[in-house]
């Protein structure tokens, strides 16, 4: 499903967050090991299938535990503690602070995570497109706020996306240029 996970580190410290850890738990611990780091804690960006598969396995290793909005922290195993964000919400990972952005409308608890100057949009903004809105608990309009809101941030915001559909990096500036759902949301 070309899904993309990430590790957000803090090189000094020597820990990371993984940001939806869809597939493979051992080929992301062998990607955290490599660098030397432990894994503090998990973000979700939703709860989509593709976006956790990995994550009972991971949960046991995030010594600070699972993230996901309040909208959807109900939809993880109880086994798994789970803390739950809001928009706002600031998530320390060592020596980084990672601001959650609410972007309803792929899902009800859809999320970016900002981190410095980039921005993880899970499956609310792609390369080229965006996260469908023809799911159960999808919601176009709302899709439309959260694309209008992405829009505004600034235009040197480096985007990585929860799917290479398109690609895997760009910048808000050029998908304004390029990426038509972004676009066009600032029009309507």
């Amino acid at each position: 499903m070309m899904n993309l996970a990430y590790l957000v580190a803090d090189e000094e410290a020597g820990i990371c967050a993984v940001v939806d850890p869809g597939w493979d738990a051992a080929a992301i611990i062998a990607a955290v090991e490599k660098r030397g780091w432990r894994i503090d804690k998990i973000l979700l960006t939703h709860t989509h299938f593709d976006h956790v598969g990995a994550l009972e396995e991971l949960a046991a290793k995030a010594e600070g535990g699972v993230y996901a909005h309040a909208d959807e922290a109900g939809a993880i195993d109880e086994g798994i503690p789970t803390q739950r964000t809001v928009d706002g919400t600031v998530i320390e990972v060592g020596g980084l602070s990672i601001g959650c952005m609410h972007t309803p409308g792929h899902t009800p608890g859809s999320q970016c995570f900002l981190v410095d100057d980039a921005i993880i949009t899970g499956d609310t903004l792609f390369i080229d497109g965006c996260g469908r809105v023809d799911l159960p608990g999808s919601d176009p309009a709302k899709m439309i706020t959260s694309l209008k809101a992405l829009a505004a941030l600034d235009p040197a915001t480096i985007v990585y996306p929860g799917h290479d559909y398109g690609g895997t990096c760009s910048t808000i500036g050029e998908l304004m240029r390029d990426n038509p759902y972004l676009a066009g949301a600032t029009e309507l």
